[in-house]
């Protein structure tokens, strides 16, 4: 809801577990990664990594006005595919990055929220983003270009 609302043309998701998420979004260009890709009608799938993705991919394909972040969430791996992404991200666009919130120590073991949750206090602090304080856990990062009515 939050991509179409968001009049978004282009949404990428890096981390598609099993087409959960881009299966419920309406776009007209949905782009998913994952290693372990499953393919979906109506979507462009790559079976790599978000790295194999950035250095072979996101080029051609940028820019991109919606993002949503679920794969590795080791802290470092987050870091990498936002830092990664964030320049081919359209002007005015979003970044979510999902499992930022974990509840309690057994959520922040590998293969759920991980370490990826320690990232969003450099993100929180340095660029325009916004905390969605629930279990596991959203961050919005919003790439401004201005401030105001569109022209």
């Amino acid at each position: 809801m939050l991509v179409e609302g968001l009049g978004a043309q282009t949404y990428l998701e890096i981390g598609t577990d099993a087409n959960q998420t881009i299966g419920k979004v309406v776009c007209p260009t949905r782009i998913g990664v994952d290693p372990n890709v499953v393919e979906l009608v109506g979507c462009v799938m790559f079976k790599m990594t978000c790295a194999e993705f950035l250095l072979e991919n996101a080029a051609k394909l940028a820019p991109f006005d919606f993002a949503f972040l679920d794969a590795d969430h080791s802290s470092a791996a987050v870091r990498a595919d936002f830092i990664g992404l964030w320049p081919y991200m359209a002007a005015d666009s979003m970044v979510a990055i999902h499992d930022v919130q974990p509840e309690n120590e057994s959520d922040a073991q590998p293969g759920y929220c991980g370490d990826g949750w320690k990232v969003g206090m450099s993100i929180v602090g340095g660029f325009e983003a916004c905390v969605l304080n629930y279990h596991p856990g959203l961050i919005l990062v919003r790439k401004r270009s201005r401030w105001g009515p569109k022209p």
